[in-house]
């Protein structure tokens, strides 16, 4: 710190810094970075863990100015998105590297923080639909990158992992909720002055659904599994809404159940007590509520006593959800 400040004082001391060339102030920002990354690394090899968090959040400060040095030094050869976006996925992989290995939690807060940045940035103006792919990508990503939550309590010197954790976890939720509802969004409003692409937004949430579900089958999270199966019943829901005629709606209904069943299924070491009954009960209502309209648009083509389906090609459809409902019933048995 104290051969920082004498740097700066003879510097600012000798010549205005807006008097030096611009290859001069960004050698000197890299230079100093990577003098407090060093001070930093050797402090926390004496134990000096405060000195060394606090050197840690200049480092990081650093690192950002020197993505916008190289951004200054890229321009009009390349774009200032890319550069950003490549900039904070370095400082973010070296973050974590660095706060894991050397047990400095600054490094592994900040790290964990902006890999949430450089995917959003590089879409950020692509659309809402490549937003919500980004968001939920990082979604499942971070639930796999976070340590399992069955683990071992980490000992006390392994602070760094449990922020990384942490904000990997909290970040996934956000990230989830974020894109689901621009997802969702985009399904039913028009994007930057265009049709939304419906198709895209329901592979979203599909995609969501399944990586949560999956990753936090792989990393024992109940929570992602439970939000996963809330996810996977969304596009079921957005594909009947304006044409509820039909076997369109028990179609869905038994597919959600058969969803409910499916994640109970694979995920049977994962999720337990309140989420296990809550997602049973969803698949359970389901099952019945699509049973009770499947028959009645049979009984109803049978009967001739509705206009909207008067021809038995509606019936072979019906009786095929009825076996699929059977189906359904075993597998969730």
């Amino acid at each position: 710190g104290a051969v920082s400040l004498v740097a700066a004082v003879v510097v600012f001391a000798a010549v205005k810094w807006s008097d030096l060339a611009a290859w001069a102030q960004g050698g000197l920002v890299l230079g100093l970075t990577g003098l407090v990354l060093a001070g930093t690394l050797a402090a926390r090899r004496r134990g000096l863990a405060a000195t060394a968090e606090a050197l840690a959040a200049v480092t990081v400060a650093l690192g950002l100015a020197d993505v916008h040095v190289v951004r200054t030094a890229l321009d009009g050869t390349v774009a200032a998105r890319p550069v950003w976006a490549a900039g904070l996925a370095v400082l973010a992989v070296a973050g974590v590297v660095l706060g894991r290995a050397r047990g400095i939690v600054t490094f592994g807060l900040a790290g964990a923080a902006l890999g949430f940045a450089p995917g959003v940035v590089a879409v950020a103006t692509s659309g809402p639909a490549p937003i919500a792919a980004v968001l939920a990508a990082q979604a499942v990503a971070a639930v796999l990158l976070a340590r399992p939550g069955a683990a071992e309590a980490l000992p006390q010197d392994r602070g760094a992992d449990r922020v990384v954790t942490a904000v990997l976890l909290v970040g996934a939720f956000l990230s989830g909720i974020v894109g689901a509802s621009i997802a969702v969004g985009v399904s039913f409003a028009d994007g930057y002055g265009e049709p939304a692409p419906r198709e895209a937004a329901l592979a979203v949430l599909v995609g969501l659904a399944a990586g949560l579900v999956a990753a936090g089958t792989a990393r024992r999270r109940p929570g992602a599994v439970a939000a996963g199966a809330l996810v996977a019943f969304l596009p079921a829901v957005m594909a009947v809404v304006g044409h509820g005629a039909g076997l369109r709606v028990p179609a869905v209904l038994v597919a959600q159940a058969a969803i409910a069943a499916l994640v109970l299924r694979v995920a049977s070491g994962t999720v337990g007590g309140p989420v296990r009954s809550a997602i049973a009960v969803g698949g359970v209502a389901s099952w019945f509520l699509g049973g009770a309209w499947a028959v009645s648009v049979w009984a109803a083509d049978v009967a001739s006593l509705s206009r909207s389906v008067t021809t038995s090609t509606e019936r072979a459809p019906a009786v095929a959800l009825l076996v699929a409902l059977a189906a359904v019933a075993l597998v969730g048995a």
